[in-house]
């Protein structure tokens, strides 16, 4: 049975409480992206929408991946699809994984417990954010602890030793740093109205910073020598993102990260940067075999991860779209944005003659005129 069979999921289908059918009868990602624009007021919707200044990375990014076209290969016997993978030593059922992201509970009350149980659910892993709610451990225990966690050093090394020690003992997959927000980007969008998601969450510390505080401007000083302290300090297998360049991604295994996560903040940092897709092949090649190599940023369809994936990608990530499902659906939702990226993966690979995902390589992807 393919995923285009089985979109609605598995059990009774859950209606919401605003009276629509069902997620699991939403069978494509622009219904999800209605009905989580139909759910949320302007302010939430205009917050996960937003990128930096005037969003030029935000639509470079997505032109990039209309820019590159997928090459087919007739006549293989595709009656069987294998669109499963790993990252970090742990089996995924699909090239998606979930992206750290924040303010989650600005799009479900249950912000990254819904996002982790869906991801679950669908058999991949989420990244939970630093300063997303409930607390990393809850979020453990209430999806069965298949979950990285990500931060900000946003303290000093006492402040990091605690913070390290305390995502320890939830026994994470590992442990993600974010390295490309030195500052916070402004963002015109978010600056020319009056949303403000902390205040929509309460302004409360987040409970993964309770007893801790944050202090962004450690953010600044940041520098690789504290990120040497950091591999030194932990066993945990560790990732950085917000890699866009060969030299930083040479860098980074250098000091022996597990994984290089290219990710351009999905354009909400800086504004008129490189997209993630057009710098892949090169911090692929940087990379080589001695780490996984991972990306996110512009990433809507099932097509988007073939190309990844193609061009050396281990797995990609969804920020945008896991709010979204957020928004329509909670857990469900989430869920069922899985499902629908695995069902456009699965027909894909079998429109391009690919049976398994090693089978997808670069040749596989032209670049071409975006539309």
């Amino acid at each position: 049975m393919t995923s285009d069979e089985t979109l609605a999921g598995d059990g009774a289908p859950r209606s919401d409480e605003a009276g629509w059918p069902p997620v699991s009868s939403l069978r494509t990602i622009d219904q999800i992206v209605r009905r989580a624009e139909a759910s949320l007021a302007p302010g939430p919707w205009d917050f996960g929408r937003a990128g930096a200044g005037e969003e030029v990375t935000v639509q470079r990014n997505r032109a990039a991946w209309r820019g590159l076209a997928l090459v087919p290969s007739v006549l293989r016997d595709v009656s069987s699809i294998d669109v499963s993978t790993t990252f970090l030593g742990i089996d995924v059922a699909l090239p998606v994984l979930c992206a750290p992201v924040g303010a989650l509970t600005v799009f479900h009350p249950d912000g990254a417990a819904a996002t982790a149980i869906g991801a679950a659910r669908e058999g991949t892993v989420g990244v939970i954010g630093v300063l997303s709610s409930p607390g990393f451990a809850e979020v453990q225990s209430r999806s069965g602890g298949r979950n990285l966690f990500q931060i900000y050093v946003s303290g000093d090394e006492r402040w990091l030793d605690s913070l390290v020690e305390r995502v320890s003992e939830a026994d994470p997959v590992g442990l993600c740093v974010t390295v490309d927000s030195a500052v916070h980007a402004r963002r015109d969008r978010l600056l020319e109205g009056s949303f403000d998601w902390r205040i929509e969450t309460g302004g409360a510390m987040p409970p993964n910073l309770e007893g801790l505080g944050r202090q962004r401007s450690f953010q600044k000083s940041f520098t690789w020598a504290a990120l040497e302290r950091l591999r030194a300090r932990t066993e945990l297998p560790l990732v950085i993102k917000g890699i866009i360049t060969a030299e930083d991604a040479r860098r980074a295994v250098d000091v022996g990260v597990q994984a290089v996560y290219v990710s351009n903040h999905g354009g909400r940092g800086l504004d008129h940067g490189l997209s993630t897709v057009e710098v892949l092949e090169e911090v692929v090649d940087a990379v080589g075999d001695r780490a996984e190599v991972v990306l996110d940023s512009g990433v809507r369809r099932g097509t988007d991860v073939c190309k990844a994936v193609a061009l050396g990608a281990q797995a990609v990530l969804i920020g945008r779209l896991q709010c979204w499902g957020l928004a329509a659906g909670g857990a469900d939702g989430v869920a069922q944005v899985l499902r629908i990226l695995r069902a456009e993966i699965e027909n894909t690979m079998a429109l391009m003659g690919a049976r398994t995902l090693a089978e997808l390589t670069p040749a596989s992807v032209r670049k071409t005129i975006a539309v």
